[in-house]
C-alpha cells in the first residue's frame, strides 16, 4: 500500500500536469480568438478602404459634372452676350475651367486613394499585430504545459530521491552524511547541535 506522502506527491504531480494542460488549452483558445479578431478587423478595414475608394469615385464624377456644367454656363453666357465662344479669350476661359476642373477631379481621386491605402495598411498592420499576439499567447500556453510537466516530473523524482528508503535519509555510511546527520547536514554543526 502507498504511503500518504507518496499519495500526496502523486496528487501534486497530477495537479501540476493538469494545470499545465488547462493553461495550454486556454492559451490556444485565446490565440485563436485573437487571430479571428485580427481577421475581422482586417476585413473591416478592407471594406472601409473600398467604401472610401467608391466615395472618391462618386465625388470625382460629381466634380467632373460640375465642371462640365460650369463650362456650359460660361459658353451660354458668353454666347448670349454675342461673344464668339470658339476662339480667343472666351475659348481660353472655357479651356481653363475644364482643365482646372479636371485637376480638381484628379486630386479628389488621389486623396481617396491615399486615404483608402492608409486604412488598408492599418488593417494589415492590425492583423499582423493580432497574429503576433496570438503566437505569443500560444507560446505562453506551451510554456505552461511544459512547466506543468516539469513540475510533475520533479515532484515524482523528489519523492523517490528523498524518501525514507533513499540514501539521502539513511542513518550512517551514506556518502552525504556529515557529522553523523543523515541527508547531508551542516558541516559547521557542532557536537552539541545533535
Amino acid at each position: 500500500m502507498c504511503e500518504p506522502a507518496t499519495i500526496m506527491m502523486a496528487a501534486s504531480a497530477a495537479m501540476s500536469l493538469y494545470q499545465g494542460v488547462q493553461q495550454n488549452k486556454q492559451a490556444k483558445a485565446q490565440a485563436n480568438y485573437q487571430r479571428q479578431v485580427g481577421e475581422v478587423n482586417a476585413a473591416e478595414s478592407k471594406n472601409q478602404a473600398t467604401r472610401i475608394s467608391n466615395e472618391g469615385v462618386r465625388t470625382e464624377n460629381a466634380q467632373r459634372r460640375a465642371t462640365a456644367e460650369l463650362a456650359s454656363k460660361q459658353k451660354a453666357s458668353l454666347g448670349a452676350k454675342g461673344i464668339q465662344v470658339d476662339s480667343g479669350s472666351a475659348q481660353a476661359i472655357q479651356s481653363d475651367t475644364i482643365e482646372l476642373g479636371n485637376l480638381d477631379a484628379m486630386q479628389i481621386r488621389e486623396n481617396a486613394r491615399i486615404e483608402a491605402d492608409s486604412v488598408n495598411r492599418q488593417g494589415i498592420q492590425n492583423q499582423w499585430k493580432a497574429n503576433v499576439e496570438a503566437d505569443q499567447t500560444r507560446a505562453a500556453g506551451k510554456d505552461a504545459l511544459i512547466g506543468g510537466a516539469l513540475t510533475a516530473a520533479s515532484t515524482v523524482v523528489s519523492s523517490k530521491w528523498f524518501s525514507e528508503k533513499s540514501a539521502a535519509f539513511s542513518s550512517r555510511g551514506a556518502s552525504n552524511n556529515v557529522n553523523g546527520y543523515a541527508g547531508g547536514g551542516n558541516i559547521h554543526q557542532t557536537a552539541y547541535g545533535r
